[in-house]
């Protein structure tokens, strides 16, 4: 399921009202579109309440797209190279290298453990 409603049920006192929290945990990139059914007890009428959600892919560009260090010995000279990464799209995204990721590395030997 690509959509979830919080609360999934409840009770609404008269004159009060209930603010419904929408999920939206696309798998592909698609545009997706689900009704629910919303049932009034005692009133046959159900209402469809329609949700829609585009799923798109965030992608990262970096220049160059290879990087090739020269020779270097141990312990006498760094190497190092500039590479520009930028975010293409309209939507935040969140970098992390994995290679210095204490928490991430923490998490995979903790399953290696496992």
């Amino acid at each position: 399921m690509r959509f979830e409603l919080k609360p999934s049920s409840g009770k609404i006192a008269p004159g009060s009202f209930q603010i419904v929290k929408a999920t939206f945990n696309p798998s592909q990139e698609k545009d997706y579109m689900s009704k629910f059914p919303i049932k009034i007890q005692e009133n046959p009428k159900i209402i469809n309440m329609e949700l829609k959600g585009c799923g798109i892919a965030i992608g990262l560009e970096n220049v160059p797209s290879k990087i090739r260090l020269g020779p270097v010995l141990p312990y006498n000279q760094q190497c190092y190279a500039a590479v520009d990464i930028s975010n293409p799209t309209k939507h935040f995204t969140e970098l992390i290298s994995l290679d210095f990721d204490k928490t991430y590395r923490s998490d995979i030997e903790m399953l290696t453990a496992y």
